[in-house]
């Protein structure tokens, strides 16, 4: 199209970036002056090099931003013509617009002295950058946020683990994160150290002509701790129990009081042990109790709370006492036929509150099986445990119907489509035997699920070993399941790396991504801190967590981890969880009478007085980060005997705290109400 000339100048302010590079041909024969240019210009854009009338092969770089450009050139001699890219153009008047790809576009400017005498080509190759349409770090916040035309980052995170998600604005892009490639809009994962680490993101258009580098300077530090809270029930009672087991998701918390007694008035006391949990939100004024929350069919005995899992507005309650015959989703609960069955109960956040959604019952419900021992929650999925089960199948969908072993233990997984329950697998494990156990401890991230049996007796060692033997007794093990395609299958029998009689190893598990942690609080060896030695059992259960780790399908032990002060009866493991980034571990029977956080841990004059750990990982290897005990520490009140942790929250459960305080931030310095129990909330820095 023919457009009016526009001067120089208004190209430049039109454009915002324009070059008008001027030469002129002088002291040169007439014939090769008048088939030469005079100008050329590219906006936007910048000639490299420079114009000169007598040179014909340039480049312009121009960032991803620019998808087109504009040719304008003038020729040096009337009567002169001129084409762009084989289009007839009017001396000094704009081309185009030319549309442009991510990669390398080739401009051709053809200038035909009078008469065609002589013709001279010149050759722009544009070359535009692929960009990134978004670029996404699933731990921390990019600084600045993320542009596309914004080359250089910042990340400070404290997570071991890193993963970048890039997203390419244009199909054919090649991709490659750390040098290596990688595939558009699917996490790149990465094992972080402690300290700094660049990483380049980098785009080659799919000529393989650009390249376009984007620099992301990652800090990992290590988190700090400090409490933030003390917080007991709002109805808080002797015997209660406040904090027998712990949940949090990050922004709530759930506690579990499986002997709290009341039923209906929460001051009443007419229902001995049926149990509640308590949820606690963080709001403008701090902590506070937001939910108490009881069974639909709470009585005497039924000790709901002795599980809970919390994730979004999902809440699940485990009641391993509870006595109906009911089996499957919403049942009858209205009988008492099957003694100690157990129950576990769906809840959903709605307000400030939480609504009943579904009544989950064992697909084989027998009396004494304690469905509903522990719960766990990924997505939409839940397992619920029955470590008193007594069937003689194994694996994975196995007969139910025998009662052939008792207290075998079963793990029952169910998933949910809008809000319908239903049942999706049936596991035990793999050497299930007598009085193993299996379901004291499970753990689901993802799409992996651990169960512990504390009371497995198997020699094996590490992975994978021997387990059709009976010479340990009550050494324990774990097991490790892995959904692929819809279908849950056994990936891994873990066993300690020095496999000990009654060291009840699996009593704890916990996993996050490709890592596991299992605690043996009846460990013995007097080692201290990592990696020490295994091998003398001077300090009968001081105890010890064994970590693990995956590669593509294969589980490999990579840490023994012990307490600093690791001592006789501390039961170190008793209790764990891990957030992937760190680790908490219990140690209930610990006796030193420090306070706070990283005291004087090497005294014992507040027998069961309880601590915990919180560690670090840098690769394979841990580091104890913190030493935490209770703001008010006395004997046998067993702070540690729960745990939890998610982003900015820890949480260390003492459940026979003795305080008669009531609600957050009460009264530490009393032991009027004997075993009330309470909950200690620490941030994560």
């Amino acid at each position: 199209m023919i457009r009016s000339t526009p001067s120089t100048a208004g190209l430049r302010c039109a454009a915002g970036l324009s070059l008008c590079l001027l030469a002129t041909a002088c002291g040169r024969h007439s014939k090769v002056a008048s088939a030469t240019a005079s100008e050329l210009l590219v906006v936007p854009g910048t000639l490299d090099p420079s114009f000169d009338p007598a040179r014909t092969e340039y480049t312009v770089a121009l960032p991803y931003a620019e998808s087109e450009v504009t040719v304008v050139a003038r020729v040096g001699a009337p009567g002169s013509a001129l084409t762009v890219n084989d289009i007839a153009v009017a001396s000094g008047q704009p081309s185009g617009p030319w549309s442009l790809v991510p990669g390398r576009t080739d401009m051709r400017v053809v200038v035909s002295g009078p008469q065609a005498q002589s013709s001279r080509t010149y050759h722009v190759a544009v070359e535009r950058a692929p960009g990134l349409q978004d670029l996404a770090a699933s731990v921390g916040v990019l600084d600045p946020s993320f542009d596309p035309d914004v080359l250089e980052y910042d990340l400070t995170l404290a997570a071991p683990q890193l993963a970048l998600t890039a997203q390419v604005a244009e199909p054919g892009v090649t991709l490659a994160v750390d040098g290596t490639l990688a595939t558009v809009g699917r996490p790149y994962p990465f094992d972080l150290a402690l300290g700094d680490r660049t990483i380049p993101v980098t785009l080659t258009s799919a000529d393989g002509h650009v390249e376009r580098t984007y620099t992301l300077r990652v800090h990992r530090v290590a988190p700090t701790l400090a409490q933030s809270a003390y917080a007991k029930a709002a109805n808080s009672d002797l015997l209660d129990a406040y904090g027998t087991v712990v949940a949090t998701d990050g922004l709530r918390m759930a506690i579990g009081t499986p002997l709290e007694d009341s039923l209906g008035d929460p001051f009443n006391n007419v229902a001995a042990d049926a149990g509640a949990v308590y949820v606690v939100e963080r709001g403008a004024a701090g902590w506070q109790q937001a939910a108490m929350v009881k069974a639909t069919n709470a009585e005497n005995a039924d000790m709901f709370g002795a599980a809970v899992a919390i994730s979004g507005d999902l809440l699940v309650v485990g009641a391993p006492h509870e006595s109906s015959d009911a089996r499957g989703v919403n049942g009858d609960k209205f009988n008492n036929r099957s003694p100690s069955s157990g129950a576990a109960y769906v809840f959903v956040r709605q307000g400030a509150g939480y609504v009943f959604q579904a009544y989950l019952k064992a697909s084989n419900t027998g009396d004494n099986d304690r469905f509903g021992s522990v719960v766990a929650i990924s997505g939409d999925r839940i397992a619920v445990s029955a470590p008193g089960e007594d069937s003689g199948a194994r694996g994975v969908g196995g007969a139910q119907g025998d009662d052939s072993v008792v207290d075998s233990g079963a793990v029952y997984v169910f998933s949910r489509v809008g809000d319908q329950w239903s049942q999706e697998a049936y596991i035990k494990a793999t050497n299930s035997g007598g009085f193993d156990g299996f379901g004291t401890s499970l753990a689901l991230h993802d799409e992996t699920l651990v169960v512990g049996a504390p009371n497995e007796d198997s020699a094996a060692i590490g992975v994978d070993g021997d387990g059709d033997n009976d010479a340990t007794p009550e050494s324990g093990a774990a097991y490790v399941y892995r959904l692929r395609n819809g279908m849950w299958h056994a990936e891994a029998y873990l066993k300690a790396t020095n496999t000990g009689t009654e060291d009840l190893f699996g009593t704890a598990v916990a996993v996050h991504g490709d890592l596991i942690a299992v605690g043996a609080p009846g460990e013995a060896s007097a080692a201290r801190v990592i990696g020490g030695d295994q091998a003398d059992d001077s300090s009968p259960g001081a105890g010890a967590v064994y970590a693990y780790r995956r590669s593509g399908d294969v589980w490999s032990p990579r840490s023994y981890v012990k307490a600093d002060n690791s001592g006789r009866g501390d039961a170190f493991g008793a209790a764990l969880a891990f957030d992937g980034t760190l680790l908490a571990v219990g140690a209930p029977g610990e006796d030193s009478e420090a306070t706070g956080i990283d005291g004087d841990g090497t005294g014992d004059g507040a027998r069961d007085a309880g601590a915990a750990y919180a560690f670090v990982r840098d690769g394979d290897t841990w580091t104890q980060r913190h030493y935490l005990k209770a703001s008010n520490t006395d004997a046998g009140d067993g702070f540690g005997f729960a745990v939890a942790v998610s982003g900015e929250i820890a949480l260390v459960a003492a459940p026979f705290e003795d305080s008669a305080a009531v609600g957050v931030g009460g009264e530490q310095a009393n032991n009027d109400r004997t075993d009330a129990g309470a909950c200690y909330v620490f941030a994560v820095r």
